[in-house]
């Protein structure tokens, strides 16, 4: 990508895959502006705003990451990615209801995502809201029962309703596929 950027120097595209590149290899601000440069060139490079909304949640920069996403769905209103993360970005927020309404939206488009299911699961926790959150961890495990982060939730949503027994099992399950909180709450809580 280099030598494409030599021999094009107005090509986003080769700007927002060596961004790419430079990221999957660890050079993390490297490829943060090789990114910005693929959107100073092209401001609606879609796959550009998503992945940069997705490396300013990331790095905590929730409103730069919304306002990215946002941009990306005013571009294509039903994409998948950008809706999926803008949910994950509102519920970094606190802003529960709107990681709900992204998550039904993502899950309106596939309704067998189990990560979504589990987002969706984990924003009616965090409201307090345990039956929805009961039906999203289950409806999760039910369609991929080895999923670590439905498993490690619906163990603190069960510790929480007073269910120890019932949170040991699912942090063992949860640790056992490398979910390493599960494998702290089972040392703390469970013996």
């Amino acid at each position: 990508y280099t030598r494409a950027i030599k021999m094009n120097p107005h090509s986003a595209m080769a700007y927002y895959n060596r961004g790419v590149n430079l990221r999957i290899e660890g050079r993390i601000n490297q490829g943060f502006v090789d990114i910005n440069k693929a959107l100073e060139i092209y401001p609606d490079y879609l796959e550009a705003l998503i992945d940069r909304g997705i490396a300013y949640q990331q790095r905590g920069q929730l409103r730069e990451a919304a306002q990215d996403l946002q941009k990306a769905l005013r571009i294509q209103p039903n994409n998948y990615k950008a809706i999926i993360s803008l949910g994950v970005v509102a519920g970094a927020a606190g802003d529960y209801k709107s990681t709900i309404k992204l998550m039904d939206r993502a899950l309106q488009i596939n309704p067998n995502d189990y990560a979504a299911l589990n987002n969706r699961g984990y924003a009616y926790f965090l409201a307090k809201d345990y039956d929805n959150a009961m039906r999203n961890f289950n409806a999760s495990l039910s369609i991929n029962p080895n999923f670590p982060d439905a498993l490690h939730n619906r163990g603190n949503l069960n510790y929480n309703i007073g269910k120890a027994d019932l949170a040991c099992k699912d942090w063992l399950q949860a640790a056992k596929f490398g979910n390493k909180q599960a494998e702290e709450n089972l040392k703390k809580f469970c013996r």
